[in-house]
């Protein structure tokens, strides 16, 4: 009986213990999370990188610098800008202003010479036929010129 008792009483002391120590205290991050999904398109001739606050949180892949699929990102910490940079380098080519009301992303690029455009790039393709052979014109400048 005595043992009962006693196993009672020390484990009344322990539990009033616990409960008067685990108090729900203020959260340690109190912003709330904010996710949206980054979605690219487009394409590159070199490899790339994506950054947000100061951290490289993708980049494109493989030997062609494929974009990267989807991927989630929590903007509650960091700026809503998100920077693109050749890899490797500090020089930001371009950067993206991410809205947090809306969910999805979607971003283009598309490199061509040190600078990324936002949509496709157009060209003036021209081919001329002279005496016997082919003359290619690129934007007005001769590319290609048989002889």
């Amino acid at each position: 009986m005595k043992k009962s008792i006693f196993k009672f009483m020390s484990l009344l002391v322990v539990s009033t213990s616990l409960m008067l120590s685990c108090k729900k205290g203020e959260l340690f991050d109190t912003s709330s999370p904010k996710i949206v999904e980054i979605a690219f398109s487009g394409s590159s001739t070199i490899p790339l990188e994506i950054v947000y606050n100061n951290a490289v949180v993708d980049s494109t892949r493989g030997i062609f610098n494929t974009m990267p699929i989807p991927f989630r990102l929590n903007i509650a910490k960091g700026g809503e800008k998100l920077f693109v940079r050749e890899k490797g380098k500090t020089t930001t080519l371009k950067s993206y202003d991410i809205n947090a009301e809306n969910f999805t992303q979607e971003l283009g690029i598309f490199y061509d010479n040190g600078v990324i455009y936002d949509v496709g790039i157009n060209y003036k393709l021209q081919i001329l036929a002279k005496d016997g052979g082919l003359d290619f014109y690129l934007d007005d400048q001769i590319i290609y010129q048989n002889p």
